[in-house]
């Protein structure tokens, strides 16, 4: 399918080892329940990494919270979501293994413009 500006997402645009790189959100639901967000690419639609872990053993009433992923998803991605507002902290952490993930609350309609849909790339 063809992609025109009206259907492609708006890109965020960070520094990643020095070069500027724009990616796009998909946001998913994991398997067992709870949102998954994860980060592509913009011009390849490869994957770049995960935004969200799930740890379960979460209540989630709305499906807005999630575990940030401080392993895997840079430091320039996740402050430049929180500068747009994607995401608020809450203050509660989790600890898996050797890291401490951040829970936050997930604005949900604030990513619709800068996901992806399925039928864009």
């Amino acid at each position: 399918m063809a992609n025109t500006d009206e259907t492609r997402p708006i890109p965020i645009v960070i520094d990643f080892l020095g070069e500027p790189t724009e990616l796009y959100l998909t946001v998913e639901e994991y398997y067992f329940g709870g949102t998954y967000v994860g980060a592509v690419e913009a011009d390849t639609g490869e994957p770049f990494c995960d935004v969200t872990v799930n740890l379960g053993g979460m209540p989630d009433v709305d499906g807005a919270m999630a575990f940030i992923d401080t392993n895997g998803c840079p430091k320039a991605l996740r402050e430049r979501l929180r500068e747009l507002g994607l995401y608020r902290p809450t203050g509660i952490e989790e600890k898996s293994g050797f890291c401490t993930y951040p829970l936050v609350r997930l604005d949900l309609k604030a990513m619709g413009p800068y996901a992806v849909r399925e039928e864009v790339l």
